[in-house]
């Protein structure tokens, strides 16, 4: 149990991340004056923190469905056990 939820939290801790540099973080101070490179870096600046948040989101979606299935199937096996 202690694997998905570490995973979750990790996950959480991504999405934390990822808001954190798109919203105010660190940026490139260099994207100033007339380089031919300033506009892929442009869009990686503003690209990779969602990146981060989805791919967060995403751990945490899968960690928590993980969760909810093993509960299920130990509340299915005390059924058994309780008709036996």
């Amino acid at each position: 149990m202690c694997g998905a939820l570490c995973k979750v939290i990790v996950g959480a801790l991504l999405m934390i991340a990822g808001i954190y540099y798109l919203v105010g973080g660190p940026a490139f101070p260099w994207l100033t004056g007339n380089r031919p490179y300033i506009d892929l870096l442009i869009i990686l600046n503003g690209g990779i923190p969602l990146l981060v948040f989805f791919l967060g989101l995403f751990v945490v979606w899968l960690e928590l469905d993980e969760i909810r299935i093993e509960r299920e199937i130990k509340a299915e096996e005390k059924k058994a056990k309780r008709k036996k």
